[in-house]
């Protein structure tokens, strides 16, 4: 084997196991939730730490609020381990994730979307596309209560 080869195949081992996967997650929420959602890590008077089937579990109150004990993560997660879903009976009823780079979207139907992540907080809404700029100020009106803008 040349020393180029060599170099390449130890160059890519190194590159690839520095690739920094975080935890699958399951988000779920009551039946015809709508609204925007604020996750917050490392709250140790929050909900407990849950698994199922090796995803991390956040079911979201229907506030809209989470404090959780989970740490935030760092990484990457793949799309087929991040999956948001209504609860139906212990059913999970898959929604959507959409971006704004699409344009055939149906703003009608209920999906995720402005998904934003920041210190110890990941926030998104899950509404149809047409409710959106109600749900963000009302998200940021949130975020600025609970989060003073001094502290931000």
């Amino acid at each position: 084997m040349g020393f180029y080869k060599l170099l390449l195949i130890i160059f890519t081992l190194s590159f690839v196991s520095c690739v920094n996967r975080a935890e699958p997650e399951l988000h779920i929420f009551n039946k015809g939730f709508q609204g925007y959602v604020i996750i917050i890590f490392n709250d140790f008077s929050g909900q407990e730490v849950k698994y199922k089937d090796g995803f991390r579990v956040y079911e979201i109150p229907s506030n809209g609020i989470l404090r959780t004990k989970f740490k935030a993560q760092t990484g990457w997660i793949p799309n087929n381990k991040l999956k948001y879903c209504f609860d139906s009976n212990g059913e999970c009823k898959l929604i959507e994730y959409r971006d704004f780079n699409n344009d055939n979207l149906d703003t009608n139907s209920i999906c995720v979307h402005h998904k934003e992540l920041s210190k110890g907080l990941i926030r998104y809404i899950v509404s149809p596309l047409n409710k959106t700029n109600f749900y963000y100020s009302s998200m940021r009106d949130k975020i600025n209560e609970l989060f003073p803008p001094t502290v931000q």
